[in-house]
């Protein structure tokens, strides 16, 4: 869901403006209107895009954790196979190496 907002956002960064920056030498930063010039103009977008890429991160993590989840099952499950246990094993340890 998270995922999806983000996109929708990114599709369109323009309704959120941008911050206009202006620097004197006298009075510092000031923020100015939207209607003023600028010397910077901030959007939203890349804060947006490494938002997404926090997103995507995550929901891998959580995909390979619930992956090491069922395999730990299938292992408590097995009766006895040992080919069967070790093949999953081996596939618990390549999923547990990808986790982090």
């Amino acid at each position: 869901m998270s995922l999806e907002t983000i996109d929708k956002t990114i599709n369109h960064p323009e309704s959120f403006g941008k911050l206009r920056l202006t620097i004197g030498g006298e009075a510092g930063l000031i923020i100015v209107r939207q209607d003023s010039s600028a010397h910077f103009e901030v959007d939203i977008l890349p804060i947006l895009l490494e938002r997404r890429t926090r997103i995507i991160a995550r929901i891998r993590h959580l995909e390979i954790q619930a992956d090491v989840s069922k395999i730990e099952e299938e292992i408590a499950k097995s009766s006895g196979d040992p080919t069967t246990q070790r093949n999953l094993e081996e596939e618990l340890e390549d999923k547990e190496a990808r986790r982090y």
